[in-house]
């Protein structure tokens, strides 16, 4: 996780682990796409290229799907 400007990014595999509760590396993609969350490519410590997604977005698209009454159930916390 990486913080910039006060706001904390995360790869995909972060911010499914730091929400949890079955959220996927995949489930965190797939919101990027349909759902708008914020994503950036970052230069990591190592200068690589990372897709970064914004962590408090993400927490907030998470709680929209599991209040939504469509598709299948995931087990809340």
């Amino acid at each position: 996780m990486m913080e910039v400007a006060g706001e904390h990014w995360g790869t995909a595999a972060e911010v499914a682990e730091h929400i949890g509760q079955g959220v996927t590396e995949d489930n965190v993609r797939r919101w990027a796409e349909r759902y708008g969350l914020i994503s950036v490519t970052m230069k990591d410590e190592k200068g690589r290229k990372q897709v970064r997604y914004l962590l408090g977005q993400a927490v907030r698209i998470d709680k929209a799907k599991r209040d939504e009454a469509r598709g299948r159930p995931r087990m809340a916390a």
